[in-house]
């Protein structure tokens, strides 16, 4: 499967709202059927993270938490006023034994821009590069699309990066400072996360660590 570090979105400026995280009603064969279409934002070439509930037991007792698992991303191919049938993008290499490795009915699925790092960041440093501002740009208008009442700026490093976990949140919260300031969002939409590299999309060559450093701009509701 070919893997994509940098998955852009054409974006255009219309009003829905994205009420929740949508849901896969079907998969045959390489399509892939969600409940979501035009009237929620979705267009011909719109990325998609794909998830999958997951119950955890607690390691200090018996208490059980809900978690989503990153299965990969889908492209949206045939829109209609409420469904789209999207095909797979690309699916994470690094997953836990326990799930399935395959798109199933129920994923849920969550409108996404996703870029990589390195073209708005200098490696392990925080401040913005001007040759990024026409990225950050296109995730105004991204976000705008959606009009939506909560975002996560997810910030990703590689294995490789010193103190990543505070590294991926302070950049996260620098990109949130741009897109308000400079990009008229409401600072309370936004919700500036830092991973490090507790959740890599591929493995630990030259090209999986540049693909794990990304940052993903993901409409959650």
């Amino acid at each position: 499967m070919k893997k994509c570090a940098c998955l852009m979105v054409l974006c255009l400026f219309v009003s829905p709202m994205w009420l929740d995280a949508a849901v896969v009603t079907k998969v045959s064969g390489k399509e892939i059927y969600v409940d979501a279409g035009k009237k929620d934002g979705v267009q011909i070439g719109t990325m998609m993270n794909v998830y999958r509930k997951k119950e955890i037991e607690s390691e200090y007792g018996s208490m059980k938490f809900t978690t989503q698992i990153f299965l990969g991303r889908i492209m949206a191919y045939k829109v209609g006023s409420d469904n789209t049938v999207a095909r797979v993008q690309e699916m994470t290499s690094v997953i836990d034994e326990g799930t399935q490795k395959a798109i199933l009915k129920s994923d849920l699925v969550q409108p996404a821009f996703v870029v990589s790092a390195d073209g708005l960041f200098r490696k392990g440093e925080i401040d913005l590069l001007a040759t990024g501002i026409p990225t950050m740009r296109r995730l105004v208008g991204f976000i705008k699309r959606f009009d939506a009442l909560k975002v996560r700026i997810e910030v990703h490093t590689d294995s490789d990066t010193k103190n990543g976990v505070k590294l991926s949140r302070t950049q996260s919260k620098r990109i949130r400072e741009w897109l308000v300031n400079d990009g008229g969002i409401k600072k309370d939409t936004l919700v500036p996360v830092g991973y490090g590299d507790q959740k890599p999309i591929a493995g630990p060559s030259s090209e999986g660590q540049k693909a794990n450093r990304r940052v993903e701009i993901v409409i959650e509701d």
